[in-house]
């Protein structure tokens, strides 16, 4: 049975959090039906690196190489630190919804111990990217090594203590094996997991701060964490102070703006096939009343749209080898149904060319499990797939940048 969340007449804060529920669950269940995934990271990466829609509050960054360290300094061993790792990591979920129970963003606060991915598996990536997880590995290749991290280190402090005995050079010597974690992070709270919240102390932000100019100064993220300000605005280019924004990142904007509008169409076109060959027709009828609403948005936007076309070799470069592979069929699936868009404008839903690019794209990306050809599939859809404007884990970083501006203030 799919969830729901109903509206309830509570104050205005209590529906402005249900708001914040609702995008947060729409984002993270963008469906990838036509294979624009890799660009859509590849937007993401660049303006916001070390994101992840998955993610939800700020100080987990510091929570997990917290819990980590902590266990290092216990010489907590290789065929333990997993089990003692998920206690710990239940047990702060416990400890934030007994201490802010009325916060968003507790991983495992509803299902306890039935908890499948822990916090530390979905910010993993992200520690590394800023640069607060040294050690190269995953976690779980971390884990099965911390054995020989601790066999190492012994023997880097029995070489300092040798090297420093005959008066050698010890030069760098320390920092060899020395750190699975920056070795600046803020100390481990009193009575860390029991007391947390997701309320970040200055010096503890200021790091965070310091540890994305470090590792990201050439990102937008960079750029609003230093500055925290909060907003309203559903989407990146609808920030109130635009205009500010460096020009390699407004371009950037500019580009992924028109590109989660344009293929968003696609996915409209998609459903609307879906919702035909399984023969229902109130969902046709829903989908093909967003069809016309996204014919109307584009009908004022033409001149733009075409200039934007026009200019996709400079967001092509702009996205590629950014670690995501976007193949030359994505390239030329994307630029046919911009061609077919600016052809047929408000007939390209009755094109049967469109209509074709679309099935076979899907066929292409999901073979067996293709809704068009696997009887079986189609059944178990939903009724939508896909059907979400990419913002480029926007709702990901506004809640980071609450959870700063909290702490160090918010600038004008």
């Amino acid at each position: 049975m799919p969830s729901t969340l109903s509206w309830i007449d509570y104050d205005s804060e209590a529906q402005q959090r249900a708001k914040r529920i609702l995008t947060l669950f729409k984002e993270r269940d963008t469906r990838d039906e036509l294979g624009f995934g890799p660009i859509r990271d590849a937007i993401s990466d660049i303006l916001f690196p070390g994101t992840s829609t998955i993610h939800t509050r700020l100080r987990y960054m510091l929570f997990i190489p917290w819990a980590y360290t902590e266990f290092e300094r216990k010489g907590v061993s290789s065929n333990k630190i997993r089990e003692h790792s998920r206690w710990l990591q239940l047990k702060l979920a416990e400890s934030l919804k007994h201490n802010s129970p009325d916060e968003l963003g507790i991983i495992g606060g509803e299902v306890g111990d039935k908890l499948k991915t822990l916090p530390s598996a979905i910010y993993w990536a992200g520690l590394g990217r800023w640069g607060i997880r040294v050690y190269p590995g995953t976690e779980g290749q971390y884990q099965r090594a911390l054995d020989d991290i601790y066999h190492r280190r012994k023997k880097t402090r029995a070489s300092l203590s040798a090297a420093v005995e005959h008066g050698d050079d010890v030069g760098g010597l320390w920092e060899i094996g020395a750190y699975s974690f920056h070795p600046g992070l803020p100390d481990v709270p009193v009575n860390f997991p029991h007391d947390e919240s997701f309320k970040l102390t200055k010096p503890e932000a200021r790091y965070l701060q310091e540890r994305i100019r470090q590792t990201c100064s050439d990102s937008l993220l960079c750029d609003l964490m230093a500055n925290p300000v909060e907003v309203s605005a559903d989407a990146p280019w609808e920030h109130p102070h635009l205009a500010e924004f460096r020009p390699e990142h407004r371009d950037l904007l500019w580009h992924g703006r028109h590109f989660s509008t344009i293929v968003y169409g696609a996915a409209v076109l998609y459903n609307q096939m879906l919702a035909e060959k399984r023969g229902d027709e109130r969902l046709l009828a829903q989908h093909r009343e967003s069809g016309r609403a996204w014919l109307n948005e584009l009908d004022g936007q033409l001149s733009e749209v075409q200039r934007w076309a026009s200019d996709l070799p400079v967001f092509w470069r702009a996205v590629e080898g950014r670690g995501h592979d976007i193949g030359a069929r994505t390239i030329l699936f994307v630029e046919q149904w911009i061609a077919l868009l600016l052809q047929f404008g408000d007939s390209i839903f009755d094109q049967p060319v469109a209509r074709k690019l679309v099935r076979e794209r899907e066929i292409e990306k999901k073979r067996r499990n293709s809704r068009f050809t696997n009887p079986r599939v189609l059944d178990q859809w939903g009724g939508s797939s896909g059907l979400v404007r990419m913002i480029y884990r926007w709702q990901i970083v506004q809640s980071y940048i609450k959870d700063m501006a909290a702490a160090v203030g918010s600038s004008p």
